[in-house]
């Protein structure tokens, strides 16, 4: 390949990730409908003509930011629970339902503290009830994924593991949300609790902790041993 194409992939790259670096800054801080792409080409350093040509308007440029802060997020939370929701798997134990449940809650818990972008962002998506979210192409693996995880999750139900009341697709819709909204609230925590550490790296570890518990003792049926001391 000639130098100067080199030259030009290389100052397309460095165009377009200079770009999407400062609309993923931009976007995290307004949100969809407040930002602007006159701001978003200014802070990146290109013109907006050029941001066009790229990724064809705002809600493309949108997009592309978000896949980039996700990229495999989905890919590899199901890497993560594919052992567990085999529907070819053995019949399930309710250690393996434990696991289950603690290894989901961690990794969004983590995920969402390691991409702060990504969580500011679902923020101003989720008030504004998800709009540009739901207008994105349908992807018919991800629900595939999902349902296989809530027949898991039914499974462990109809074993006793999870409680009747419960209902397992409430509980993977809302497993995300539980670490979004604490690690967005800590302001407001310090507001209740101004004597007490909410952002120190062990109070970090302490909430992870603290939301796995939420879910396991609000979703998993008590052990005989837990019965028995409640007696």
């Amino acid at each position: 390949m000639p130098e100067s194409t080199n030259r030009r992939t290389r100052d397309s790259e460095a165009a377009r990730g200079a770009i999407l670096s400062a609309a993923e800054e931009h976007f995290a801080r307004y949100g969809y409908s407040g930002a602007r792409v006159d701001a978003i080409a200014e802070a990146s350093g290109y013109n907006k003509s050029l941001i066009f040509h790229y990724f064809g308007d705002k809600l493309g440029l949108y997009r592309a930011v978000i896949g980039c802060v996700k990229g495999d997020q989905e890919q590899h939370f199901y890497d993560v629970v594919l052992r567990f929701v085999d529907d070819d798997a053995p019949p399930l134990t309710r250690a393996q339902v434990r696991d289950y449940i603690v290894q989901a809650v961690g990794f969004w818990f983590d995920r969402l503290v390691n991409t702060p972008n990504l969580r500011r962002i679902l923020m101003w998506e989720a008030a504004e009830e998800w709009q540009t979210f739901a207008s994105a192409p349908a992807q018919p693996v991800m629900t595939q994924r999902f349902c296989a995880i809530a027949r898991f999750l039914q499974r462990a139900q109809a074993a006793g593991f999870i409680r009747a009341d419960i209902d397992p697709i409430f509980v993977i819709a809302n497993m995300p949300l539980l670490a979004m909204i604490d690690r967005a609230s800590l302001a407001r925590h310090a507001m209740f609790f101004p004597d007490h550490d909410f952002t120190s790296p062990a109070a970090q570890a302490h909430a992870r902790a603290q939301i796995i518990c939420m879910v396991l003792y609000s979703t998993m049926t008590p052990t005989p041993a837990e019965q028995s001391d409640a007696v």
